[in-house]
């Protein structure tokens, strides 16, 4: 049965798995560097990273919960009105994104980036874009709104999706991606919940993740990446660009608020359908509050507590490194 406590004893299961797992790999890398040149195993891990660090432990959940892919993951379709809302509201919503990472990197370190560019410039467009955008797309997506915001939907849209949106942010093990990866993270599970899919934030957050790619290797094309790695904006810089993603996102937010309230309208039967499978309710019980329920009282418990520390403690040794 879906529940909170279910959900934090996946996502702490989760963070162990990956550190366990990065570790092995890594030996694993270094055996294999007597047979195929770095470039390659490189390439292959970049790929399937997030098949392996995502996928394995879905499965995992799915065998020891004795549950189906479909009733952890919403799969309805997509209508060509909701795949064109959702365009429109991503690319609307990307210049909050815009303004939170501006901010964000006057205090965080961004070195995050320059490992994406050097990605970027090692590596083949294709095998870039399918690591950076499609794959992280599509299993990160299952892996937080899919079996996390499914698990914690009982204590309502809003819990859900912060909490969801906390262990998306968290797991990036970086001030400077967790701040604006939470926000991105709420969007994305409030999609999920109006659409009852999936595809809804796989669309999203493709359209995220693979616009950045393709403005950073059209950036690769007129200047030399040690240029950009070695580049790092003054103060003043920073607050021209914050100032610049401020303008623009004044202007677009209103069309943003405007047109989330119509898409939401129109999804009013999908969100009800999406609660009520999550819930395991029956069409009797639609007068009841969907976003009530005293399951909403245990999303917080010594999982959640335990998965949260660790995450944190990952991040700083990370940053220390």
């Amino acid at each position: 049965m879906l529940s909170p406590r279910r959900g934090n004893g996946f996502m702490l299961f989760l963070i162990v798995f990956q550190a366990v797992f990065t570790i092995i790999l890594s030996l694993v890398m270094l055996a294999l560097l007597k047979y195929f040149s770095e470039g390659a195993l490189n390439n292959f891990l970049v790929i399937t990273q997030d098949i392996f660090i995502f996928l394995i432990p879905i499965m995992i959940y799915l065998v020891f919960t004795k549950s189906s892919l479909g009733s952890v993951i919403p799969h309805s379709r997509l209508s060509p009105k909701n795949i064109l809302y959702i365009l429109v509201l991503t690319l609307l919503f990307a210049p909050v994104i815009s303004v939170i990472s501006s901010i964000t990197a006057l205090f965080a370190p961004t070195d995050v980036n320059n490992e994406i560019l050097d990605i970027l410039d090692s590596s083949p467009f294709i095998i870039s874009f399918l690591s950076m955008a499609v794959m992280p797309a599509v299993f990160e997506e299952m892996t937080f709104r899919g079996v996390l915001l499914s698990n914690y939907k009982s204590a309502g849209i809003a819990k859900a999706a912060a909490v969801s949106a906390l262990f998306f942010g968290l797991i990036h093990g970086n001030l400077y991606q967790i701040i604006y990866a939470v926000a991105a993270g709420i969007f994305f599970a409030v999609l999920v919940a109006y659409t009852n899919s999936i595809f809804a934030s796989i669309l999203s957050h493709l359209l995220f993740n693979g616009v950045q790619v393709i403005m950073t290797e059209v950036a690769l094309n007129f200047a030399d990446v040690s240029e950009l790695m070695g580049n790092t904006p003054t103060l003043q810089e920073n607050l021209t660009v914050i100032v610049m993603d401020l303008f623009i996102t004044v202007i677009t937010l209103p069309f943003l608020i405007l047109l989330f309230r119509k898409f939401m309208e129109y999804n009013e039967h999908n969100a009800l359908d999406y609660r009520y499978s999550i819930k395991e309710k029956t069409l009797d019980t639609l007068s009841i509050n969907i976003d009530d329920s005293e399951d909403g009282r245990s999303v917080i418990d010594p999982y959640f507590i335990i998965a949260v520390i660790v995450c944190i403690v990952m991040a700083i040794v990370s940053m220390l490194m």
